[in-house]
Order: C-alpha cells, then structure tokens, then sequence
C-alpha cells in the first residue's frame, strides 16, 4: 500500500497542469488590453465620475455630514458630544474624512489610466475626445 502512494505522489509531482489548464486569469483586467472599444472607454469614464457619487464623497459625507452643523441653530441643538466634523474635533483619521479621500483618489486614479491609456486605443478620435 505505501509503494502505490509513493509511487501515485511521484505521478503527481512529474505531471504537468499546463496541458489542459489556462495559465492566463480571467478576472483581472490588463489596463492595456482595455480601452479597445467605445463602451469600454465609456465604462471607464462612468467609473471615474463614479467616484463623486460614493458615500465618501457627495452620495453623503460632503453633502450631509461635512456641511451640516455649521450654523448656530444646528450646532446648540445637539445632544451628544461626539467628534464630527460640524463640530470641529476631528483628526485626519476619522472616518468620515478617510472615507471621502479613499473616493477621491480612487477617482483619480481611474482618471490616470484613462488618460495613459487613451491614445493608444484604436476607437475613432471622436470618441477620445
């Protein structure tokens, strides 16, 4: 019995996956193999200005719990004491600030592989522009 492990173990380590197996993955997209279409250029566009409308930027925080707070009818109303922007006693890690500079340079990072990549994209000028 232990010969015909060793010896199935010895098979196992001898064969080779790269006949039958693709080595290239499929869920990771190459930024130079991208933008070869108008809807992927556009997909990318949608994604960068995606980026404004994420929590951490103006689907909440800048609207609603950056701006809020700053006049003095909101800011005497409070019941709690807590360390929120509108009150002025944050550090830079608080969430709500992270949160919205995580979006942005998301956005700009998606802003930066459009731009790197556009011209080397075989759509029509028109689109490029």
């Amino acid at each position: 019995m232990r010969n015909y492990i060793f010896l199935f173990c010895g098979l196992l380590m001898v064969s080779s996956c790269k006949k039958f197996l693709d080595t290239k993955p499929a869920d990771v997209i190459v930024p130079s193999q991208y933008y070869g279409s108008e809807a992927e250029i556009t997909a990318a566009l949608a994604g960068i200005y995606n980026s404004l409308a994420l929590d951490g930027t103006f689907g909440r925080n800048l609207l609603l719990e950056l701006e809020s707070g700053n006049d003095e009818l909101q800011y005497n109303n409070r019941n709690n004491n807590v360390g929120i922007p509108a009150l002025y006693d944050c550090q830079s890690s608080t969430k709500i600030y992270s949160d919205c500079w995580s979006a942005l340079y998301r956005g700009i990072n998606a802003a930066n592989l459009l731009i790197d990549n556009i011209e080397a994209s075989p759509v029509s000028t028109a689109v490029k522009t």
